[in-house]
């Protein structure tokens, strides 16, 4: 007798047509309308929450153009959504998400050590910067045309009080003085330094030596 295991995946999946009874009521006193709600049945539209997740995901973290989304959908489900709204879906999948990342963006402004970075990008074939703005439990991202002090602004305010942790760019010591040096970067550096000045190698040394 012989034993095999095999791991397979399932056969495309059918789509699930659901169909939902939306009661509306009228309040007797005030005549205010209050419509029932159900967290299965997204707002807008016709696609449910599940689509409006797997669209997104192959957009973002597949990095899918539209086209090869809808094949996707197509192959996988039978389902066949336009580009145009799967570019939709997209932003339904933001608008769901809006709350939370706003609380995301106030929490980091009000952290009291916070590590910033940004690093280029390309957009549509031109030069962005992405910047990560980064807690112990938490990252906040946004991509911007500006590797400048402007985006700091943006996204910290002048009411930022807190510590940033950040490399030796210019626009961090515009903004603030609370800095401190990201440690990769000053043993890169102390490295470096050492390559041309003997002087530095007990500096390097020193530098990374665990306390």
């Amino acid at each position: 007798m012989e034993t095999k295991v095999i791991e397979e995946i399932p056969e495309p999946q059918p789509v699930i047509v659901t169909e939902y009874n939306i009661a509306h009521y009228t309040c007797p006193h005030c005549q205010k309308e209050v419509v029932a709600t159900d967290s299965s049945c997204p707002k807008e539209g016709i696609f449910g929450n599940n689509t409006i997740a797997q669209a997104a995901l192959l957009k973002y973290e597949d990095r899918l153009p539209h086209r090869k989304i809808r094949n996707a959908l197509i192959r996988h489900y039978g389902l066949d959504i336009s580009p145009a709204t799967i570019l939709d879906l997209t932003r339904r999948a933001a608008d769901a998400v809006q709350s939370e990342y706003d609380a995301i963006l106030e929490r980091v402004r009000n952290a009291p050590i916070l590590h910033v970075d940004e690093t280029s990008i390309g957009v549509q074939g031109k030069k962005h910067w992405i910047w990560a703005f980064t807690t112990p439990a938490e990252t906040f991202v946004v991509i911007r045309k500006s590797r400048g002090t402007k985006v700091l602004v943006e996204v910290l305010t002048r009411r930022f009080k807190g510590m940033i942790v950040c490399d030796g760019w210019k626009p961090y010591a515009k903004f603030t003085n609370r800095i401190q040096r990201c440690w990769a970067h000053l043993l890169r550096e102390s490295k470096d330094l050492t390559e041309k000045i003997a002087e530095a190698v007990p500096l390097h040394r020193a530098l990374g030596e665990t306390p």
